[in-house]
């Protein structure tokens, strides 16, 4: 897709309007005697003997000897047919088509050759004048409008146009009331600001103050929010120099957005915090209907993000339009944001969602924007920390017709950088962990995924399969950065090969039905492989014959594909059913299976396995009851590096830079990937048995090791870098 950014200039006097279009006759193309140079002669037939007559060797006789040795009509037409067919004969044809016309296979070659030039520079002749013509015809267009400006007449009708009318005194008090406001509200930043004193965390003031019964709150947010749906809107249809284009897609030129027409609704950028915008824009299976309501109901958002919304609280706090429609609807939400790894601290936003309809029901437009600076009128508002806000930020949705819709996705924060392991902090700025550049293929995706499970009935075994599969993957991301924040968790910290690993011990009490009072071992680490694409490592995990190398559930062999089905269009999404080929008595009677789902999209790729007892499985494709048993997956997350992706874009001091420099010991001539390995078992002893504990550790954690040490061997990784 392009945007663009039209803007003309009206200049009265009609200068600074002139097209700057060479015209210098030295563009002209000097045309050769092509002929000559080819050997065509006019009068081929009447100097046909005096190639078979006498030599005279005197000088004379040499000199004209290059008009003397003119070729023949019908060698010239052996010669064109031939060209006709290929312009680049090889040697044993030019010798073949030398015997037959009597030509030296020199001159044959000398003759292609000249060939090939005239017809190069008949065309560069046309070419040029083509562009004289185009260049004549914009001349006198240019002509035009400059004396349509002279004359101050319309470009349409070629009326005369009145000078434009003087704004009211009212409309001049709304718009001078509107700019002391925004002044008001930036200087107060400011001077917060200069009074803080030392760096602190920023103080998000909560919505809910004290009322006077006249609704002031609501007032104030949906203020708060028209803005932000306003600027949204402007942003979303800006083009350069306002947003510039990288290698992934766009990327938001702060210096302009700083000194442009955006006001900056929060205020400028607290100290040590980064800047982050990213636009992207795709075909999204669904309807804009559909998404809306996905993106206004918690439950659905939650469950259609599971690797990037870790929790979410909202109660709707507006309403200006229809419920059934949710135009105009004003929420105000808590959420928790992660990336996949145990490195990666969860962001909490405190933000602002407001839906709005547009263009007949034809447009959505879905903005977040953080509640900063809505202050009520009885007093300062209770206030809470926060370590990241949203600008405005979200998607617009626009209906194609036959079940898709066009998103565009922008995604505008501000962070604290202190708070983030330096590894990460390319892939955060590039927009691929938490931005637009996230947000959207995994929405594509997931959307392709609901397409598939949309076409079976209830009864189908795939169904169930799916809906296992689902619940596996969403608990696999609560794995990896889920259990530490659980109440009663054990969390240590595992070093072996140099690799640290996290070890999680959480009471998994209500969630594994044969299992009430058990607790679950976690243990999970991130390493970075520079250099190393995601693809190459998700083709090797997903490689059936070389799953022994790293799966102990494969005994150290191949495992066998029993059944698939695809859930999207990028080739390899899938859920399979995998059967290991040996078991512990070096048998292929196993009555264990394993269960997988592989998933990419350019922002993050799956591979997360469980093993399934084959009865279960069985009944399960035969259509039984999917809630009968919760897995314990395990799995790894594949993310890119974000090196060799931070566009190169112009900057303020607090936005974040455009360049990154790899850590010592990596090499970045190209993409690598960070790779998150995690693995789950029932802890069966008392938790707080730490020599237990340690032997469990130790066991599971070479294991890991052991699993990083094959991928890093067969993708030919020269280093592995712990996160």
């Amino acid at each position: 897709f392009t945007m663009e950014n039209d803007s003309t200039q009206n200049n009265n006097n009609g200068h600074d309007l002139n097209v700057a279009i060479e015209t210098d006759d030295t563009t002209d193309l000097i045309w050769y005697d092509m002929d000559a140079l080819l050997g065509v002669d006019d009068n081929d037939a009447s100097n046909d003997h005096d190639v078979e007559g006498g030599r005279d060797n005197s000088p004379e006789s040499e000199a004209s000897s290059s008009k003397a040795k003119r070729h023949k009509a019908k060698q010239i037409l052996a010669l064109e047919s031939l060209f006709q067919s290929c312009s680049h004969p090889d040697d044993e044809t030019r010798r073949a088509l030398g015997t037959k016309i009597g030509m030296d296979p020199q001159q044959i070659k000398n003759w292609f050759q000249n060939k090939r030039s005239q017809n190069k520079l008949k065309s560069c002749w046309d070419e040029n004048r083509e562009i004289r013509s185009i260049n004549t015809m914009l001349q006198d267009e240019n002509f035009k409008l400059r004396q349509r400006i002279l004359e101050q007449s319309c470009f349409s009708c070629h009326c005369h146009m009145s000078p434009p009318q003087q704004l009211s005194e009212k409309q001049r008090l709304l718009i001078e009331n509107a700019r002391l406001k925004e002044q008001y509200l930036r200087a107060e930043a400011t001077l917060r600001e200069l009074t803080r004193g030392t760096p602190r965390p920023l103080l998000m003031p909560s919505f809910i103050v004290a009322s006077d019964g006249n609704g002031t709150d609501t007032t104030l947010l949906l203020q708060h929010a028209e803005r932000a749906m306003k600027e949204f809107q402007e942003l979303a249809a800006a083009g350069a120099p306002v947003w510039l284009p990288s290698i992934d897609g766009d990327v938001l030129n702060y210096r302009e957005y700083t000194t442009g027409v955006f006001p900056g609704m929060l205020g400028p950028c607290p100290q040590g915090f980064v800047s982050e915008a990213t636009r992207e824009a795709a075909i999204v299976w669904g309807t804009a209907a559909d998404i809306v309501g996905i993106l206004t109901d918690l439950g659905r958002w939650s469950e259609m993000f599971p690797g990037i919304v870790a929790a979410v609280s909202a109660r709707d706090v507006g309403f200006s339009g229809t419920l059934s429609s949710r135009d105009g609807l004003i929420q105000l939400m808590n959420a928790e944001l992660w990336v996949q790894s145990p490195r990666m601290p969860n962001r909490s936003v405190k933000f602002l969602r407001f839906t709005k309809m547009t263009a007949n029901g034809q447009h959505w437009a879905v903005v977040d924007v953080s509640v900063d600076g809505i202050v009520g009128q009885e007093g300062e508002p209770q206030a809470q920390n926060t370590r990241c806000r949203l600008l405005p930020s979200g998607c617009l949705i626009e209906n194609m017709g036959g079940d898709y819709c066009k998103v565009t996705w922008i995604v505008h924060a501000e962070y604290d950088e202190a708070t983030v392991v330096p590894l990460f902090k390319p892939l955060l700025r590039s927009g691929q962990a938490l931005g637009a550049r996230r947000w959207l293929p995994v929405l594509k995706r997931q959307c392709e995924y609901k397409g598939v499970l949309k076409n079976f009935s209830a009864g189908d075994g795939r169904k169930g399969v799916m809906e296992v599969a689902k619940r596996m993957t969403a608990s696999f991301y609560a794995a990896i950065s889920g259990p530490v924040t659980l109440p009663g968790s054990r969390v240590r910290e595992w070093r072996g090969a140099a690799l640290p690993v996290r070890m999680v011990i959480w009471n998994c009490a209500g969630v594994v039905p044969r299992h009430p009072d058990s607790r679950v071992l976690s243990a999970t680490t991130t390493v970075w492989l520079p250099s190393t694409q995601p693809c190459v490592v998700l083709d090797y995990l997903r490689n059936e014959r070389r799953r022994g190398e790293w799966d102990v559930l494969a005994r150290g062999a191949a495992v066998t594909e029993l059944g698939y089905i695809i859930t999207g269009n990028v080739h390899g999404n899938a859920v399979s059913i995998l059967r290991p080929n040996v078991t512990d008595d070096g048998t292929n009677n196993n009555k264990i299976l394993i269960l997988q789902e592989a998933c990419s999209d350019p922002s993050c790729s799956l591979v997360v396995y469980s093993p399934v007892e084959k009865n279960v499985m069985l009944a399960l494709m035969r259509g039984g009851n999917p809630v009968t048993d919760v897995l314990l997956p395990s799995g790894f997350a594949i993310l890119p590096d974000g090196y060799r992706k931070i566009p190169h874009a112009s900057s303020s001091s607090s936005s974040a830079t455009s360049t990154s420099t790899a850590p010592a010991g990596g090499n970045t001539t190209s993409a690598g990937c960070l790779l998150t390995a995690a693995y789950q078992t029932l802890w069966s002893g008392p938790p707080a048995d730490d020599n237990l504990a340690a032997g469990a550790f130790d066991a599971i954690g070479k294991q890991l090791c052991n699993a990083i040490e094959s991928i890093k061997a067969a993708v030919g990784a020269e280093v592995i870098i712990p996160a």
